[in-house]
């Protein structure tokens, strides 16, 4: 019998509900209103910066993608801590002592490292469109335009 295991990967947004992001082009950080953002149905973003436009996705900073690797190695090794214990579960033999196996994947270091949700390092402060209502933070004195309206 196959099992599958499947994991959904995100990105942490901050207390207010911002999700950091990093201009490919400029390498600019900002954040935006991640729930207002998807509510709308927007396709693409506009850095605040030098107005580059792209998929939300491309603008994944390196530490949100060292971040979700981390995540998703963890998952892929707790998962084969957890098929080896199921493996070697049913292998000891019967009461005729012939072979025994006894097996705790806990006590195995298989490189587990656990990881802190990226952070922005740099101070921002916080915009709202006057066109279209649209929340986000840039740099402080950066006079970032809207990531959303055109």
């Amino acid at each position: 019998m196959t099992q599958v295991r499947r994991r959904s990967l995100e990105i942490p947004v901050d207390e207010d509900g911002m999700l950091g992001r990093g201009c490919p082009r400029c390498r600019s950080q900002f954040k935006i209103d991640l729930e207002r953002y998807e509510e709308r149905g927007f396709m693409n973003i506009r850095c605040p910066d030098c107005r580059f436009i792209s998929e939300l996705d491309n603008f994944t900073t390196g530490e949100q993608r060292d971040y979700l690797y981390s995540v998703s190695r963890n998952f892929a090794l707790s998962t084969m801590e957890d098929l080896i214990e199921d493996v070697f579960n049913g292998s000891s033999s019967s009461s005729s002592g012939e072979v025994e196996i006894e097996v705790n994947a806990g006590d195995v270091d298989f490189g587990r490292v656990e990881t802190e949700p990226p952070t922005i390092s740099i101070e921002l402060e916080e915009e709202v469109c006057d066109e279209c209502g649209f929340s986000f933070q840039v740099e402080i004195e950066s006079n970032g335009v809207c990531p959303v309206c055109r």
